[in-house]
């Protein structure tokens, strides 16, 4: 299974809320459970998950809600060196992840 991070960027939270979420209803019917939110606010938004979904369909079922005004990145983490999350996200990431991690 493959980890992707989902990062996107917006005017304003409030106008794009519906939109957030449609995209949050995406990935969890893509991955299941086997997503976080790294960090949501008034311009930025970031969604880790891990899917077996190939890639074609990941920007098949994401790629309509980008525009100019709500742009967005589709990583795929090969490797986490080291993180500052919130304890529970942390926890995720680090279980899909060699040992060798640390949380500073």
């Amino acid at each position: 299974m493959a980890i992707y991070q989902l990062t996107f960027c917006y005017p304003y939270l409030k106008e794009y809320a519906v939109t957030i979420r449609h995209i949050r209803d995406e990935v969890e019917a893509l991955s299941g459970s086997d997503w976080r939110i790294v960090t949501s606010g008034e311009h930025v938004c970031a969604i880790v998950f891990e899917t077996n979904v190939g890639p074609e369909q990941l920007v098949s079922t994401l790629g309509n809600y980008g525009s100019d005004s709500f742009q967005f990145l589709l990583t795929e983490v090969a490797v986490a060196v080291a993180g500052y999350l919130p304890p529970d996200v942390w926890e995720w990431v680090d279980s899909r992840f060699p040992r060798t991690l640390k949380l500073l």
